[in-house]
């Protein structure tokens, strides 16, 4: 009598607990999410780079194993860095919690390449704050991949929305300093640092601090 009693209450419970749940279409694999967002993201990036005009020099800096290697290696950080990303916006992360070693191993390689090349630049210095077009054109290169990843993690309910973050930031980051490498004809670390790099970091400091709200469940 006591175990229909208790199951007939666990019954009850369920059905309390499950009475306003509705089927939901499990989301596409990360990666068939991942492919979308390059799409559109870097679409939106060569539109923007059209519209802000290429750099005259752009032909002559594809024969220079520098640029080549520094470009690669940014859209290597901006695709690992929304893949972590897209794996990372659900709970478990499918078991793929590793992938975040591949964006941070890249940024590690660009901070190490970059310290290099600031030490062995003639006259390397960091330039004076003041407004320029770069500015202008790195945040209009980010507004729409920000949006669309901000859209496609919260979908996913994450559990751990700082790692996710920091993956965004990333991915966000590398995308614009991309772009910003097409349309800026000046190439020394200081500018680049200052110019493309700080502006996103004040935007990732700003995101930051909402992070719980954007993905909150």
């Amino acid at each position: 009598g006591h175990a229909n009693v208790s199951n007939k209450s666990i019954d009850a419970l369920i059905d309390d607990l499950t009475d306003e749940l509705e089927p939901r279409k499990p989301l596409p694999h990360p990666v068939v999410r991942t492919f979308p967002w390059a799409v559109i993201s870097f679409t939106y990036l060569a539109v923007i780079i059209q519209v802000s005009g290429l750099r005259p020099d752009l032909v002559h800096e594809f024969h220079d194993v520098n640029f080549i290697f520094e470009l690669g290696l940014s859209i290597f950080i901006a695709v690992s860095a929304f893949l972590a990303s897209a794996y990372w916006c659900v709970p478990d992360a499918r078991g793929k919690k590793w992938l975040v070693s591949l964006p941070l191993m890249g940024s590690s390689i660009f901070i190490f390449w970059n310290a290099i090349r600031f030490i062995i630049e003639e006259n390397a210095r960091m330039p004076d704050l003041h407004w320029n077009h770069c500015y202008k054109d790195g945040l209009a290169m980010a507004i729409l991949p920000i949006a669309s990843i901000v859209i496609m993690c919260r979908q996913g309910k994450t559990t751990c929305s700082a790692t996710m973050m920091s993956m965004n930031i990333i991915a966000i980051t590398s995308v614009a300093y991309i772009g910003l490498r097409f349309t800026c004809m000046l190439d020394t670390v200081g500018h680049s640092g200052i110019a493309h790099i700080l502006p996103f970091s004040i935007v990732a400091t700003i995101m930051g601090f909402a992070t719980h709200r954007l993905y909150k469940w």
